[in-house]
């Protein structure tokens, strides 16, 4: 019986261009990176000193509950929150639950196929969704 496992580069002739583009997406976010701390610069200092348990926690709360719950998406940061908002947010959270779930895929593909192979058998089978042979 054949040993059930994941194609590496199905279809894809030239696996450079993939890489090549891959590059460039990244160096366009570090680039976008780098440029954030240009805005932090025009405001005034805020007392980084003054009670930094209190600023640190209050910064954890709201990057929790802003980067896995999309807050700002439903509309929750807002008084007047319309329905509009609440289904907008409900899309964003969709597509970015999807494109987390597909970069952990690729993360795992990768990992297996560039260090340690462990993309075959149960695990595989497990990690595919497909049932498990009889």
């Amino acid at each position: 019986m054949e040993e059930a496992s994941r194609e590496i580069f199905w279809n894809i002739q030239y696996s450079w261009i993939m890489y090549a583009l891959s590059v460039v997406s990244v160096a366009i976010m570090i680039w976008a990176i780098i440029r954030i701390p240009r805005r932090w610069r025009v405001g005034k200092p805020a007392g980084l000193k003054e009670k930094f348990t209190v600023r640190f926690r209050a910064f954890c709360r709201t990057a929790f509950a802003d980067l896995l719950f999309h807050r700002k998406f439903f509309g929750a940061d807002k008084k007047d929150s319309r329905l509009q908002e609440k289904y907008a947010g409900l899309m964003h959270f969709f597509i970015f639950s999807g494109f987390f779930i597909f970069l952990l895929g690729a993360f795992l593909d990768a990992v297996s196929h560039y260090t340690v192979d462990f993309m075959y058998d149960g695990f595989y089978l497990g990690y595919s969704g497909y049932p498990w042979p009889s």
